[in-house]
């Protein structure tokens, strides 16, 4: 099998997408962060469906840290 393309996640979990020698197959894994793996076979239109998805995410920012006491100017 040939990767195509893995994630990282900040947990230590990964996600990978392989190319198969089978044709029209492609194989994803996903590993959580204690190791365990889950695979799944998916065809060629499957494949260029999940390559095709776009989604935007807005994240907020993080928030920023509440001193115990800020001393402000009279």
């Amino acid at each position: 099998m040939r990767k195509i393309f893995q994630i990282d996640g900040i947990d230590g979990s990964m996600l990978s997408i392989g190319e198969r020698n089978q044709p029209q197959q492609a194989a994803i894994c996903i590993k959580d962060s204690q190791g365990n793996e889950v695979h799944m076979l998916i065809g060629y239109d499957q494949f260029k469906e999940l390559c095709s998805l776009s989604y935007d995410l807005h994240f907020e920012p993080d928030p920023r840290p509440v001193e115990e006491k800020e001393d402000f100017p009279l």
